[in-house]
């Protein structure tokens, strides 16, 4: 419940101006219950805003006159004075409970001898009906149906108040949907009583693929034979479809082809009515599919007939890699002669380029550096489109017996290829180890977040190998400065003296090849590999790894 809060207005002494409203509203309110809630509080408030300032109140006198409806109760009024500045305002209260009326209107009317003199307030109250409780449809989707098969439902009307009511009933359109048996409108349904089921009808029309219409109720209070107010209204959706057949296309996806190829599909038109149709269709955006062999729209079908077959081609572009068109077709019915309706058809087909959109001039590199040292290359991306070409560049490992190759890869930022232009990709290698590191580089005009679909992407991998040497000046390390390797040269074993705690070795020949790996805090190298055969005489490099610290010492094995 709203109530009106009365504040001071700009009045002075002895000019005194009382005011109305109910439940904050002025000069109507309107409240909308649904049938069977609880009984509605209203508040009409009135007084004098300045009685604490002006001594020219006077009483107020409101009553309560039902216009429409007896929803609204008690209707008492009254006067009511006492003004003055401890008491500047008055409330009169009723309730409105909902009924089966469709709205009760009650008027608020405040009289005095002080301005404004006279005020009313109109009160609208409107009952908020459910239809479940009016009528009962047993369906509304009729189904799709073969042409001249039809399909029924069951309409229930109740009536569930105290009054008398008369219902008038139609359909908007009135073409597929009819009624089965016949009604004598308006029909009276006595107090608390209902009707017999009424036969509703659909039948499927080949003119029609689709139907749809409304099912119009409309109900009239009567009591003591007169209309009570303005009808209820309520209305219910009805579709129904038929499945005649209009036309058979032999493919709707014509698959990703070659620029120099065509893929081709077959479409056949009919008529399913006892009159001669013409059916136009069009391709939508007509540049990647093409109706040929000399096919004249619209096309003429007799009576229950149908049309040669007409070939549909999808040519493809480098400039789409997906393709998305409609198929729209336009049937013209008519009955002897003169044309009665048009039906639309939208079909849609796709296909696409499986050829490449851009080239690179190579898709394998190799990379020799020390540790350390970073060596730049590139790929270079040709464009073959006529338009721009977002480029973006991942990487994926290729296997997993190496370090995450991310350390020793790096690549610029994301490039947009200008049309029929090239770009050259950046890359880096950074070895941070010894040994080869594997990468690939994966080129692609697609990338997850774009919002593309993937199925216009392009991808052209290229893999990347590179092999970090030892520094030029690598030798045995000096005292102090960390981990020592003695003997060295050495015929059998080297010793590794200052490793620390949890590290361990790795040995490297000459290529930077690993033939060796020790276990933690082993610290032999008895001159085999991890098979365990002799290695052979030669230059070869212990690379020793703790817990940050790597250290890398030449050594020299000879037999």
């Amino acid at each position: 419940m709203i109530l009106l809060c009365l504040t001071q207005p700009a009045f002075g002494q002895g000019q005194a101006q009382w005011v109305l409203d109910v439940n904050g509203y002025y000069p109507s309110y309107v409240l909308n219950a649904p049938l069977g809630s609880k009984p509605v509080p209203i508040t009409a408030m009135f007084g004098y805003p300045s009685a604490e300032y002006d001594t020219g109140v006077q009483p107020v006198t409101l009553s309560q006159d039902s216009i429409q409806g007896d929803g609204f109760t008690p209707e008492t009024g009254g006067e009511f004075g006492n003004f003055n500045h401890f008491n500047f305002a008055a409330t009169y209260s009723f309730v409105y409970t909902p009924k089966y009326e469709d709205t009760s209107i009650t008027l608020i009317t405040a009289t005095s001898a002080a301005p404004p003199y006279s005020q009313q307030v109109r009160v609208v109250a409107i009952t908020v009906i459910a239809a479940s409780s009016e009528y009962s449809l047993s369906r509304s989707d009729f189904g799709v149906l073969t042409p001249g098969d039809t399909s029924q439902a069951e309409l229930l009307l109740f009536n569930q108040t105290p009054d008398s009511e008369r219902i008038y009933l139609s359909f908007s359109k009135g073409v597929d949907f009819n009624f089965l048996d016949s009604l004598s409108l308006p029909i009276i349904i006595p107090p608390g009583d209902s009707l017999p089921p009424i036969r509703l009808d659909y039948r499927a029309n080949a003119l029609r693929p689709s139907s749809s219409d409304s099912l119009l109720i409309s109900i009239q209070r009567i009591r003591g034979g007169v209309d009570y107010h303005s009808p209820i209204l309520f209305g219910n959706l009805l579709i129904g479809g038929c499945n005649a057949k209009y036309f058979e296309l032999s493919k709707t996806k014509f698959g990703y082809i070659t620029v120099t190829d065509s893929s081709t599909g077959t479409l056949k038109l009919f008529n399913p009515t006892e009159d001669t149709e013409d059916v136009s269709f069009s391709i939508i955006p007509q540049g990647d599919f093409e109706a040929d062999e000399g096919v004249d729209s619209p096309i003429l079908i007799l009576p229950y007939d149908s049309s040669l077959p007409v070939r549909i081609t999808m040519h493809t572009s480098i400039n789409r890699k997906a393709i998305r068109d409609t198929l729209q077709f336009s049937y013209h019915w008519h009955s002897n002669g003169p044309e009665i309706a048009q039906v639309k058809f939208d079909t849609l087909i796709s296909g696409g380029c499986s050829d490449l959109r851009f080239l690179v001039d190579s898709t394998y590199k190799h990379f020799v550096s020390t540790l350390g040292k970073r060596i730049l290359d590139s790929v270079i991306v040709h464009n073959l489109t006529t338009n721009p070409l977002s480029l973006y560049t991942l990487f994926w490992i290729e296997t997993e017996d190496f370090d995450d190759p991310y350390y020793n890869f790096n690549f610029g930022d994301p490039q947009v290829i200008p049309p029929l232009g090239s770009v050259a990709e950046i890359f880096s290698f950074i070895p941070s180890k010894l040994g080869y590191q594997h990468a690939g580089l994966k080129l692609t005009n697609w990338y997850i977040g774009t919002g593309d679909s993937n199925d216009t992407a392009d991808v052209v991998n290229v893999s990347l190998e590179g092999l970090g040497l030892p520094p030029d000046n690598v030798s045995s390390v000096k005292d102090g400065d960390g981990p020592v390797i003695y003997p060295n040269p050495s015929a059998s074993e080297f010793r590794i003296q200052g490793m620390k705690s949890g590290s361990f070795f790795v040995i490297y020949n000459a290529l930077g090849i690993p033939i060796f790996q020790s276990r933690k805090d082993q610290f032999i190298w008895e001159g085999r590999d991890n098979s365990g055969n002799l290695c052979s005489s030669g230059h070869y490099f212990a690379a020793v790894i703790g817990h940050r610290y790597h250290y890398v010492i030449s050594i020299l094995l000879v037999r």
